[in-house]
């Protein structure tokens, strides 16, 4: 008969796998959302110097109509920034989600091999006792073996 612990390796193994799943599409999405801010930091910048440019070059006589086209061209970043703000709260969700998945499937996973665990020292104990038990009747056979 097999050991319940080690029928249990199988369901260990799979909580394993789940957790390295989870594991993995948690640094994914963090991945996700890093290179997402590191978007959202580089707009913001570019932004800033075209705004800057708009500024010094205000100064050298541009006409109303590049101005105009200056002026809409910072309406579209901003809708653009706008845009990539919203994704980053959709993404710091996501990594949300993908953190509390990872972390049941951590629990699950040290929960089994807590239970594993308890089922070997009971398998040990119970072997202990057989042990013994057949210590105690080889004694006691020895015993009437000898005083008869």
């Amino acid at each position: 008969m097999v050991k319940r612990s080690v029928r249990l390796q199988t369901v260990l193994d799979l909580a394993d796998r789940n957790e390295t799943a989870a594991r993995e599409a948690l640094a994914n999405a963090q991945k996700e959302l890093n290179d997402e801010q590191l978007r959202l930091r580089q707009l913001d910048a570019y932004m800033c110097d075209y705004q800057t440019r708009i500024r010094g070059d205000g100064q050298a006589n541009i006409s109303v109509m590049q101005y105009a086209n200056f002026q809409g061209f910072i309406h579209q970043l901003g809708i653009a920034l706008e845009q990539q703000r919203k994704k980053l709260d959709f993404l710091r969700q996501q990594v949300d989600v993908c953190t509390q998945n990872w972390r049941l499937a951590h629990e699950k996973t040290k929960g089994m091999k807590d239970y594993i665990a308890v089922c070997r020292q009971a398998e040990k104990a119970e072997m202990d006792k057989r042990e013994q038990q057949m210590l105690d009747e080889f004694s006691q056979l020895r015993n009437n073996y000898h005083s008869e």
